[in-house]
């Protein structure tokens, strides 16, 4: 008894030491196992394991521009789907590209991703284009080093929205059809969810005053989130 107690803590530790070795993740991720070995960045294309959606496209040329801009290394795309090594666009299923009104946050959502990192690739498993583009954005935060040394840290991960959608909250809007279409238009690629007349981040007293998201405030009740929880 007294030894499991010893090696319970130390194991927590030791779990805690691999994770701090690494980036922060925002959001972190619901499951995250971190392995041995790295992917160079250097060389790196991204090609799609299914015929590409408009928006699967536009994952690709988000994961080129931030790779390009940041890292100073170009990462094409690939049609021919043979390039290697790759970073692999893989959506399996259709799914709309936003959650509809039904939609919990799980495994079911349409924001659900896994994430695989090894030495001879990556890989962004996800039913919908909405997934394929939340995994993306993961991968290019898990970047480490600079330039030609850059690399991807070898990873598992599994992520999924923990809250539900908002209700809504004052119902009135004062913005025209056409400045609403833009705002939609805009948040569509980006697989955002538009949610009219919900005040970001520091006046959300509408949404705490809730009692199933009251612990999401500072303070009870209060007017913003906790930046620091995830």
């Amino acid at each position: 008894m007294r030894l499991s107690r010893i090696l319970l803590p130390c194991a927590a530790v030791a779990l805690s030491a691999l994770h701090a070795e690494h980036n922060r993740l925002i959001p972190v991720p619901q499951q995250v196992h971190y392995g041995a070995g790295e992917l160079a960045v250097a060389g790196l294309q991204t090609r799609f394991a299914s015929a590409p959606s408009a928006a699967d496209r536009f994952v690709a040329r988000e994961i080129a521009a931030v790779f390009g801009s940041s890292l100073r290394h170009p990462v094409a795309i690939d049609e021919s789907g043979r390039a290697t090594p790759a970073i692999n666009l893989v959506r399996y299923g259709g799914g709309a590209p936003l959650p509809d009104k039904k939609e919990t946050a799980g495994l079911d959502s349409q924001q659900f991703y896994e994430l695989r990192v090894t030495p001879d690739g990556a890989g962004t498993p996800a039913r919908s284009s909405a997934g394929l583009f939340y995994g993306a954005r993961t991968l290019m935060q898990l970047v480490e080093g600079d330039g030609a040394k850059s690399s991807l840290p070898a990873v598992e991960m599994k992520n999924w929205p923990r809250v539900e959608r908002l209700p809504p909250h004052h119902p009135g809007a004062r913005y025209s059809q056409d400045e609403v279409r833009q705002i939609i238009n805009y948040a569509r690629e980006r697989h955002v969810d538009v949610v009219p007349c919900l005040e970001f981040y520091g006046h959300l007293h509408d949404a705490f005053r809730q009692e199933r998201y009251a612990d999401l405030s500072p303070l009870p009740h209060g007017g913003g989130d906790q930046p620091a929880e995830p």
